[in-house]
């Protein structure tokens, strides 16, 4: 007798158990869809990224945007800028050797300057030998004349020795790698 009992009761279980899963299981795709609901009703709950500031001041959440991109390795246009003989007798007076480029982001359609970051890559596959020189390029991380549609970097040789940074060997070495967060709506 107690044989057939336990049987029963494992059976009842099981059962129990089974149901309890398929319950679960439908609770969770009701969940899954009311989330995608709430999103679909409001575009704010899917965006993740918050800018906190900007110089132009804040558009509305769904036209925030992120844009990002890199300079033609090996073929970056670099000019080289002239300032001529720098400011004697200052704290510019070594200001002689400075390139240039500027960077496109029309591509990105922000309606107002967004906030950019850069990096410089310094691909020195051809020269493996100099790639300690990247640790030593003046103004890496700077940028100027930012506006919705381009921003500008500007590099000043190498810190510490007397090797200017050259407009032609820079096109060939030297290309920056981007990000633009603003909005464009």
């Amino acid at each position: 007798r107690e044989a057939v009992v336990s049987t029963q009761s494992t059976g009842t279980l099981r059962r129990f158990f089974l149901s309890m899963v398929d319950h679960f299981q439908s609770l969770v795709k009701i969940m899954t869809m009311s989330l995608l609901t709430l999103s679909l009703l409001d575009p704010a709950l899917t965006y993740h990224l918050q800018i906190l500031n900007t110089h132009e001041g804040h558009g509305a959440a769904p036209c925030l945007a992120t844009c990002a991109g890199t300079t033609n390795r090996g073929a970056t246009p670099w000019e080289t800028v002239d300032i001529g003989t720098g400011w004697p007798g200052s704290l510019f007076e070594d200001l002689k050797n400075i390139v240039k480029t500027t960077v496109d982001i029309s591509g990105c359609h922000f309606v107002k300057t967004p906030v950019v970051t850069t990096t410089i890559d310094f691909n020195s596959d051809s020269v493996q030998a100099l790639t300690f020189l990247s640790s030593l390029i003046l103004g890496s991380s700077t940028i100027a004349e930012t506006s919705k549609d381009s921003f500008s970097v500007y590099l000043h040789g190498f810190q510490d020795t007397e090797y200017p940074l050259v407009a032609a060997g820079a096109g060939l070495i030297i290309d920056v790698h981007w990000s633009a967060f603003g909005y464009i709506c």
